[in-house]
């Protein structure tokens, strides 16, 4: 069973490209080999969707009006493969070559479940589930009990015979503004996916853009957050330990230069307090009495992070600044401007506060994109070494905390050291599991390795030895298998894809009873762009000597970094998006059939920029491996909906009477006797039916038909009355009215 994930920015745009590129959605579904497609953001309305389905991506418009495009030669090869075991698969048909496929009414072999925002946010968020036909036995587009929640459109639920499928669209906090309503929302999400197992007894699958990273690594070093606790520890060492002491633990951070960054960021605080003292003196403040926090400027919020939302522009439960405080550091600081201190400038002088000043009054993290020079330099490499010891998550820590919930791991937050990458031990690094409203753990499989399975699967569930090995991954630079750089999202509107300067916001978890289905990522094409030469990175997370130097800023400007960007733009098939407004250019042929490339496969689906600025993420699983309860199995009846969901295309006369000649394909034949016979007893069983509805049954069929007959030479006659047999109906020959029988 192969699952994919991915948020398309508008479902009804996606699917036009994706037309002109593949010919139909249906033969796009089909080169991916998924059994499940979830999307979000694929924005529209339910007016939108039963009104005109093929512009909502709900079905695919007629042969006729397709884009004629050169044939896929995956999709060949799947037709080929699958006509050399006997079977043909309802996703991959021999109608789909040369871009066919699918009807008008729906995409062929497939159903949706939709779940659309009210009035309030109509047009915005929604989130769709495609499903191969059969595979949903219950669906919910508004699974809530809070109306709130269920009227943005962020969540289906999907019931299938091995787990419960949630694919959910998480609120971007905006810059703080929905901070607490995100919070909620995510709280009702964990309430939900609980009550799902206790009802259902089944194990429960969460997909979808979450809208928040809860690891350094889940984002480009230049959008992470930097922890000044661990960076006035490694002040604090810097100061202890001698200087070959501290080379041999960290060659490639000299003391001066932590000594640079560090002086830098106290300089910014000063000037980011100097600025909110001036917002209290002019009234504009954030702070309304003298007990609550002070937040941090807006103008130091998301500086280059753009549409790859970080959602600091207040870090509420990051940098919380109580009003005494901030007046007791604006008390000791010069007057604004005649420090030196310029806005958007670096000042690596002595700053007038110490760094720790501004931690004791509540300053937690500073964001590395205020510092990042726009240019390969000294400085960019001097920063990096920082983050990479102090670095965070750029998003806030509420998102750590509720990973940390699902995953019941102790993540690091910006309230606690970052012990991990430091080669002194503290007396705080005593790992301490967290835990949810559920007991049951729940696993990030994009970071899932066979021996994570296997130690879970041999040892107590409560084993610490799994929640470091968990830990241990969590915190590791480079990936093992080898997957450099792994983001599913860029600003495009400046080409951050094109440097891979992203974040992971998407991602796929299950339960711990699907663990022995899970088939771990490897390092296929998808998730290391074929043709990268087989890394051998080192399984230390620090530097020892510095024959490391290579290795530890790769990320940075080596390997990693190249083979990332590699791996994002496919090694230069997908250009990067012009500057003349003429929009992004077509996708060439090499291009189409690369995204597909090492599908289907746990990992990334690289789709191309054209489609959506993020990408897809899948999840490959074995489910004989869980025994025959499993399978994923066909579902016997109709869907059962909590809430309407299930888009069903509108009965047409040729739907209706295509189904009819498939229907009545299988009939027998009756012999002209026999036909004759039938003919008379349908004529008086119709004529019956006409009395008992008080109307007789009118001849104008009987006298179209008769008129039709006469028209009809004797040698083309057999051939007539053969086809309308074919088609369910049965022809009396011979006498002077015909009657049109169902053969049912």
């Amino acid at each position: 069973m192969f699952l994919i994930s991915w948020n398309v920015a508008g479902w009804s745009s996606t699917t036009q490209a994706i037309r002109e590129s593949f010919g139909s959605i249906h033969d796009f579904f089909a080169c991916t080999e998924a059994d499940i497609i979830c999307l979000q953001e694929c924005k529209g309305s339910l007016a939108k969707l039963n009104s005109s389905p093929v512009d909502m991506g709900a079905s695919d418009p007629p042969m006729s009006r397709r884009p004629v495009v050169a044939p896929l030669k995956r999709l060949a090869a799947l037709q080929a493969r699958q006509g050399s075991d006997g079977s043909v698969e309802d996703g991959v048909s021999a109608a789909s070559s040369g871009g066919g496929g699918g009807s008008n009414d729906g995409i062929n072999g497939w159903e949706s479940f939709w779940s659309f925002s009210g009035k309030q946010h109509r047009g915005f968020n929604g989130v769709v589930t495609f499903a191969r036909e059969g595979l949903t036995w219950r669906c919910d587009s508004r699974p809530f009990s809070q109306d709130e929640f269920n009227e943005e459109g962020r969540a289906v639920v999907t019931h299938h015979s091995a787990f419960v499928l949630v694919n959910v669209y998480v609120p971007n906090a905006r810059g703080g503004a929905r901070h607490t309503f995100k919070l909620r929302f995510l709280h009702a999400l964990e309430e939900k996916m609980e009550q799902l197992r206790k009802e259902t007894g089944k194990p429960v699958i969460l997909v979808g853009d979450l809208n928040m990273t809860y690891r350094a690594h889940d984002a480009a070093w230049s959008l992470r957050r930097i922890h000044l606790g661990t960076l006035l520890q490694l002040q604090a060492f810097a100061e202890t330990k001698g200087d070959a002491e501290w080379a041999a633990a960290f060659p490639n951070l000299p003391k001066a230069a932590l000594h640079r960054v560090a002086n830098m960021i106290a300089n910014h605080l000063c000037g980011q307090v100097q600025e909110i003292a001036a917002s209290m003196e002019s009234g504009t403040a954030t702070a309304a009495s003298p007990s609550s926090p002070m937040l941090p400027s807006p103008t130091a919020s998301l500086c280059g992070t753009g549409v790859v939302s970080t959602d600091a522009g207040v870090n509420t439960d990051c940098n919380t600044v109580d009003r005494k405080a901030l007046q007791r550091l604006c008390a000791l600081l010069p007057s604004r401007g005649s420090s030196g201190i310029g806005k958007g400038g670096h000042s690596f002088g002595a700053p007038p506060l110490p760094l720790r000043a501004f931690y004791d009054a509540g300053f937690r993290c500073v964001h590395a994109s205020e510092f990042v020079k726009g240019f390969p330099c000294p400085h960019n490499s001097e920063l990096y070494a920082v983050v990479h010891f102090c670095g965070l998550a750029p998003h806030p820590d509420a998102s750590a905390e509720y990973m940390g919930r699902l995953l019941q791991l102790h993540l690091p937050t910006s309230s606690l050291p970052v012990p991990l990458r430091l080669p002194w031990k503290t007396a705080t690094d005593v790992p301490v599991r967290r835990t949810g409203l559920s007991r049951v753990r729940m696993w990030d499989t994009f970071l899932l390795t066979k021996e994570m399975i296997d130690v879970w699967s041999t040892t107590p569930a409560d084993s610490p030895l799994i929640d470091a090995m968990l830990l241990c991954e969590a915190e590791r630079p480079a990936l093992r298998p080898y997957c450099p750089c792994p983001y599913t999202c860029w600003d495009q509107s400046r080409n951050r894809r094109h440097e891979n300067e992203g974040t992971r916001l998407d991602y796929i978890l299950v339960d711990s009873a699907l663990l022995p289905a899970v088939v771990c990522r490897t390092e296929t094409a998808n998730n290391v762009f074929a043709g990268v030469p087989e890394r051998g990175l080192s399984a230390s997370t620090a530097p020892q000597s510095s024959a490391d130097r290579e290795e530890f800023f790769s990320e940075l400007q080596g390997a990693c970094y190249r083979d990332g960007v590699m791996r994002a733009m496919a090694n230069g098939t997908y250009p990067p998006a012009p500057f003349d407004g003429s929009g992004m250019p077509a996708l060439s042929e090499q291009a189409r059939e690369l995204c597909f490339a090492g599908l289907p496969s746990t990992g990334f689906f690289v789709t191309p920029p054209q489609l959506s600025d993020h990408i897809g993420v899948g999840l490959l699983m074995n489910l004989a491996a869980l025994g025959l309860a499993g399978e994923l199995l066909q579902r016997s009846g109709k869907v059962v909906e909590d809430h309407k969901c299930m888009y069903r295309p509108p009965v047409s006369l040729r739907t209706f009477f295509a189904a009819a000649t498939a229907k009545n394909a299988l009939a027998p034949v009756a012999t002209p006797s026999e036909q004759r016979k039938e003919a008379a007893d349908g004529q008086g069983a119709c004529e019956a039916e006409g009395r008992l509805s008080g109307h007789k049954r009118g001849p104008d069929s009987a006298a179209s038909l008769s008129a039709l007959g006469s028209r009809t030479s004797a040698r083309d006659e057999p051939e007539m009355a053969d086809a309308r047999t074919r088609v369910g109906t049965v022809v009396a020959r011979g006498d002077a009215e015909r009657c049109i029988i169902d053969v049912d």
